[in-house]
């Protein structure tokens, strides 16, 4: 795994991408089959990266060995600029044999290096009915940005509808992606995937709207594995509430429970309208976990990332509707929750029966030494942080001792508002690999592909919040669902016991 800051991965070796040619340059037949995985995890953008080397020495040694290699470069500048890897290899090494047949030129891919790799990019629909079978290929990104790029011009051949009937993952990470691939192979092929990522923003065009008829028409959801949905619906005169209606047609469809093990739904581009958001939370609290996904092991919820807290937030989320849901899905053993801190906090009070503010819940409820401390902590660095006009520069703050007994925070406190706003931004850094070029070329369905991000500076803080109530709230998950192992509540992630 390549990249250009810190994280950890116990599944990859880690390479700074500033070693990325001396790496080239050391590889050899030999150690290059012992490479099956690569993911480039970089941002060019003041610093503009190169990975010609890397690619050079790829193809040279494909030239010496065959060897099938998943490599991703989430490096959206690079991308934009130079195309993937298979782009740049199709230029390098496609060779061309006349069809005296059909009178036509097709591709020769008996030897071709592209058949090495196991994942594609393509940018248009044409490039990807252009380019050549490919007898190892598993993954598609189809990333369309481009208004130009979006009808097809390329008829359909034998090589592509081969491509699409080996695929076992298809990403289309823009709603441009998802309706100009629907419209191309509808009715053409039926695709057998374990993972498919859809991205959807319902509008007032009218083939910007995603059904589960049109879409089950293209993919076989019964045997489905991971499903993650990027939606919203913009469309004030939405008559049928689409995206609560796909889930309807879909489930009310099954005879019998889906092969689900992971779902992922995304508010795309956190859109605020208030019909959006209400259709999100008819979904938690109804329509999403029924008996048809009693297989579901791992769901990832981020509808309202974008609020700011206040002490005047509100929202319509219903706890005990949801945990009532939850108790639907027997093997279910991990949630993520990355918008906790920005929409489901400001209900706990409620959750609770307690006359007190959210933020007086978070961090005013336990009485332990550990958590005075932090308090008398935060109470400083709000301080400090005010008078130094709010640029979260704590580098020369040290914290003597004192006495820590019987120490509150003030939470009406605009100040010490301001902070906690600031602790969960940091908190929600920690997602910065999930959630980097999530609307473009990323997908949560991959993140045990990504590296992952503890700030441990903020431990004290996450311990005062479980102290003081969220260890209650995972109390109530644990209840409704006995098999939880894991929860992530806005960065603060938590082992859960048996």
């Amino acid at each position: 795994m390549i990249l250009d800051s810190e994280g950890h991965n116990e599944k990859y070796s880690l390479l700074d991408v500033k070693k990325v040619g001396s790496f080239a340059r050391e590889l050899t037949k030999e150690n290059f089959q012992l490479i099956g995985r690569v993911v480039i995890h970089t941002q060019s953008n003041l610093i503009e990266y190169d990975y010609k080397e890397l690619y050079d020495s790829f193809i040279r040694q494909w030239e010496k060995v065959k060897h099938p290699i998943y490599f991703v470069n989430l490096d959206i500048n690079n991308l934009r600029k130079y195309q993937s890897f298979n782009n740049y290899i199709s230029q390098e090494s496609i060779q061309y044999s006349e069809n005296e047949d059909e009178q036509s030129c097709e591709i020769d891919v008996q030897d071709t290096i592209l058949n090495n790799l196991t994942n594609w990019i393509a940018f248009d629909i044409n490039e990807l009915i252009s380019l050549p079978y490919n007898p190892s290929l598993r993954h598609l990104n189809l990333f369309i940005e481009q208004l130009f790029l979006l009808d097809p011009i390329e008829k359909l051949n034998r090589n592509v509808l081969r491509n699409m009937e080996s695929l076992k993952a298809l990403y289309l990470n823009l709603p441009k992606s998802t309706s100009v691939f629907t419209k191309t192979f509808l009715g053409k092929v039926k695709l057998n995937l374990r993972k498919l990522s859809l991205s959807s923003s319902h509008n007032f065009k009218a083939d910007s709207l995603l059904t589960y008829r049109e879409v089950s028409q293209l993919v076989n959801f019964q045997d489905l594995e991971e499903l993650e949905l990027k939606v919203n619906c913009t469309n004030h005169y939405c008559p049928n509430e689409c995206m609560v209606q796909f889930f309807r047609d879909w489930f009310s469809s099954c005879r019998d429970p889906l092969a689900l093990t992971k779902l992922v739904l995304i508010n795309y581009k956190s859109n605020p309208h208030t019909d959006n958001l209400l259709q999100f939370n008819k979904l938690i609290e109804n329509e999403l976990f029924c008996s048809m996904i009693s297989n579901l092991r791992e769901i990832y919820l981020n509808i309202n990332d974008l609020t700011k807290l206040t002490l005047e937030n509100k929202s319509s989320l219903n706890y005990n509707k949801f945990f009532r849901n939850l108790s639907k899905l027997p093997n279910l053993a991990k949630i993520v929750i990355p918008d906790f801190f920005n929409d489901w906090v400001v209900n706990l009070p409620r959750l609770f029966n307690k006359r007190t503010n959210f933020f007086d819940l978070l961090v005013n409820q336990c009485d332990c030494k550990v958590c005075n401390d932090t308090r008398l902590t935060f109470n400083k660095l709000s301080t400090l942080d005010s008078k130094n006009h709010f640029q979260h520069d704590f580098d020369n703050f040290t914290n003597s001792s004192a006495d820590s007994s019987n120490v509150k925070i003030d939470t009406t406190s605009e100040y010490n508002l301001k902070f906690l706003n600031y602790i969960v931004r940091k908190l929600k850094q920690q997602f910065i690999y999930l959630n980097q070029n999530l609307y473009s070329i990323n997908s949560i369905l991959n993140s045990d592909d990504r590296p992952l991000l503890i700030n441990h500076d903020l431990d004290q803080f996450k311990n005062l919040f479980l102290h003081s109530c969220l260890l209650n709230l995972i109390k109530l998950f644990k209840i409704h669902v006995p098999t939880l192992k894991s929860i992530n509540l806005g960065g603060i992630q938590y082992l859960v016991p048996n």
